[in-house]
C-alpha cells in the first residue's frame, strides 16, 4: 500500500503506456483512499483497475 497518490498515478501511466509527462499525472486522478488493483502473472502485471474510495456517510454533528 502506498499512502500518496503520485506513485500510484505514475504506475498507472506506465501500465497504460501513456506519455510520461506531468499533464498525464493530472488526467486521471486518484482520490484519497483510492487504490490501484493489479492482477499479476508471476512478475508481470496482466490487468489493473482503479478502485475508488468507499463512500462513507458524514457523521451528524453533536448538538450543543
Amino acid at each position: 500500500m502506498v499512502s500518496h497518490a503520485d506513485p500510484l498515478n505514475a504506475a498507472w501511466i506506465l501500465l497504460d503506456r501513456r506519455p510520461q509527462h506531468e499533464r498525464e499525472m493530472h488526467r486521471k486522478s486518484m482520490d484519497k483512499a483510492g487504490m490501484l488493483q493489479l492482477d499479476m502473472e508471476g512478475e508481470t502485471p496482466k490487468a489493473w483497475e482503479y478502485i475508488p474510495p468507499p463512500h462513507v456517510e458524514k457523521p451528524q454533528s453533536a448538538a450543543a
